[in-house]
């Protein structure tokens, strides 16, 4: 999937990772009471390695966490959550519009491609 991400967030030449757990509503919701104090379910969660982004050769993003209990749109989920990992955050509207601009033009680019492939 990353492969049919836009080229700046392929980090080309640098070993770039992250983690991704697939989990069931009854864990995130745990796992979301734990870490933000919300209990209640959600279709993702993210943690970021680092607040801010610094990308050297080697890099670790963080982790993702993702209910496939929303398998009609685990890929919009993935992209919103590696998004989170690069920094991008929602809590007033300015900083939502950036956010869901980039995953709007992520998923734009591989949306054709992936279901070819799927």
């Amino acid at each position: 999937l990353l492969k049919l991400f836009p080229r700046k967030y392929r980090f080309v030449g640098k070993k770039v990772s992250l983690t991704i757990l697939l989990s069931n509503n009854k864990n995130i919701k745990k796992l979301n009471k734990k870490f933000r104090n919300k209990n209640k379910a959600t279709d993702i969660l993210s943690f970021p390695s680092e607040k801010k982004l610094n990308i050297k050769k080697f890099y670790y993003l963080g982790d993702i966490i993702i209910s496939l209990e929303f398998k009609k749109k685990v890929v919009r989920i993935f992209i919103h959550g590696f998004i989170h990992l690069l920094g991008y955050d929602h809590v007033n509207f300015k900083d939502f519009k950036k956010m869901i601009n980039e995953e709007n033009k992520i998923y734009k680019t591989i949306d054709a491609r992936f279901t070819k492939i799927v």
